[in-house]
């Protein structure tokens, strides 16, 4: 008697604690629908055996046998289909496995439940009954055995394809609750069929097994998220504003940070526009645009918060917007963050100007000085530099350079004859009567002030004039006998305005050179000494009086 109250107690329990679960997690899905069902076929299983234990009409105690056995079926079915949701192994062929399934079931319950099988006697105070070797009993040992190879097929199938230990853990569950079952239902199935008096252990088999299976499905829905959970998590837990729009832009749901972080009232239905500094024009532009994933910067109506809003729109069949999520992250922090380091840029962008132009002033008047310097060591060449410098500005006006350019080509003028420092003074005095040794030593200037100059990089090619100003087009200048357009343009330029200015100022040797002869020099040169675009721009603006 007590073992059948043991049962009846045993049932009740797994019916109030099945329901309690499903009740409480609040999920749908195969998997507690399993939990449900097979907590009701419990139920059925230990209270069908333990109100047969306790029944003396032997008529009804077919009755609740015959309960029992449609749990034990129903039972082993749903176990069937439980494992393989969890495992998710026979994806598309399972339907093909549970109908001859479902159909041996059945007529396992049709064999078993046939009076003609069981004996029912008094046993120590209870009901115990015998079963009679038959097709019955052949059949549901086939039966069960069929199941059980399934379920550990599922079983293996899973543990080889899993990876993490929890995974694992699960599969061991499910080995050790089903075997278990097995050996629990020999007592009460297998015992009788051989003339063992029936000791009602499958039930209690069965129990346990309905433990490990709601433990199970504890365990994988603490490491996944159903709609339901996800919906409470996103509404309760995450700290950004999620809201949800419909496509005239009216809002129906946010979840708890966004109504506190706009301030909406109970039942209060704002438009998107009265959430955020924009027109409802503009609004009704963003809900009809034909992307459905927008990012967009806005500032908040209520606090002139700045907020990163991505939008997705929901759309039907017809590709009609239908609803939109709206994730809000509030970037104000990042905003100002970013506006005080692109003011310190501007303010540091604005300090290096003003440092580079007090720098490139110095340097100015330094190559002035240095040019000064050089014009200094003969009187008569006073001021030729910076008429050199003069002059090839005007030229490079004339063929429409940049600023930039133009002013680097001055500093390279000024410092043409900077290598007139490496120089006798002798010799820069008395250019007219020098012999060709001297004349070869003179010439050396030229690679005196490329060297001088070629590792000042603040201004780019700042050696060319120094070193190429008197290349000639034709290639027989010196020091390095270029030819053409291989000659820098900037020596090209100043090879023409050093020229002009040597024949038109007063030398040690001769006075000034008459205007037209030296036209008529330059022109005779022009394209042998000079490069002649350059030398006709020359004489253009020199013909023009603009020099």
């Amino acid at each position: 008697m007590t073992i059948n109250i043991i049962l009846i107690v045993m049932a009740t329990s797994a019916l109030i604690y099945g329901y309690g679960y499903v009740q409480r997690e609040k999920k749908g899905g195969v998997i507690n629908q399993c939990i449900r069902v097979a907590a009701f076929t419990v139920f059925l299983w230990n209270f069908g055996y333990g109100m047969m234990g306790l029944c003396e009409n032997y008529t009804i105690c077919y009755i609740w046998r015959a309960l029992a056995l449609f749990g034990v079926c129903t039972f082993l079915l749903v176990e069937a289909i439980f494992v393989r949701s969890i495992t998710g192994t026979f994806k598309r062929h399972f339907i093909l496995i549970m109908i001859p399934l479902t159909i041996m079931g059945i007529i396992n319950f049709l064999l078993v439940s046939n009076p003609s099988v069981v004996s029912f006697f008094p046993y120590n105070g209870r009901t115990a009954y015998s079963s009679n070797p038959g097709i019955g009993r052949i059949f549901q040992a086939i039966y069960i055995s069929i199941i059980l190879v399934i379920l550990v097929s599922m079983a293996i199938y899973w543990w080889r394809h899993v990876h993490l230990r929890r995974e694992k853990n699960i599969v061991l569950l499910l080995f050790c609750s089903h075997f278990s079952l097995v050996f629990a239902m020999i007592p009460d199935t297998l015992l009788p069929s051989f003339g063992f008096v029936s000791i009602p252990t499958s039930g209690i088999g069965a129990f346990f097994c309905y433990v490990f299976t709601v433990y199970v499905a504890d365990r994988m829905n603490a490491f996944e998220l159903s709609a339901n959970s996800m919906n409470d998590y996103i509404y309760h837990n995450v700290d950004n504003s999620v809201l949800f729009f419909d496509a005239s832009g009216k809002l129906i749901m946010s979840n708890e940070f966004g109504i506190e972080f706009f301030h909406i009232a109970k039942n209060e239905e704002p438009y998107f526009y009265d959430l955020f500094v924009i027109t409802p024009e503009e609004a009704q532009t963003i809900f009809e645009a034909k992307q459905n994933s927008q990012q967009i910067k806005l500032n908040t109506r209520f606090s002139n918060t700045t907020c990163s809003l991505i939008l997705s729109t929901i759309r039907d069949k017809y590709n009609d917007p239908m609803y939109t999520a709206c994730m809000v992250y509030d970037i104000s922090k990042e905003e100002r963050m970013y506006n005080e380091v692109n003011a310190l840029k501007q303010q540091l962008q604005m300090d290096l100007e003003q440092k580079t132009r007090e720098m490139e002033r110095l340097t100015l008047q330094s190559i002035a000085t240095i040019a000064n310097t050089i014009d200094a060591k003969d009187l008569y060449t006073k001021g030729h530099s910076v008429r050199v410098a003069d002059y090839s500005t005007k030229i490079a006006e004339a063929l429409g350079w940049d600023n930039n350019s133009i002013q680097q080509l001055r500093n390279t003028a000024l410092l043409h004859d900077i290598g007139k420092i490496g120089v006798s003074d002798r010799l820069l005095k008395e250019s007219s009567s020098i012999t060709d040794e001297e004349y070869e030593e003179l010439k050396k200037h030229t690679i005196i002030g490329g060297e001088i100059l070629k590792d000042i990089s603040m201004i780019p090619e700042l050696d060319y004039g120094a070193l190429y100003h008197h290349e000639r087009y034709d290639g027989k200048g010196y020091p390095a006998g270029l030819k053409g357009e291989t000659i820098p343009i900037s020596a090209r330029i100043i090879a023409v305005a050093d020229s002009f200015d040597a024949m038109n100022t007063k030398r040690v040797y001769r006075d000034p050179l008459p205007k037209d002869l030296i036209l008529s020099e330059l022109r005779k040169n022009r394209g042998t000494q000079f490069d002649p675009k350059i030398l006709d721009v020359f004489l253009d603006l020199y013909e023009r009086d603009e020099l």
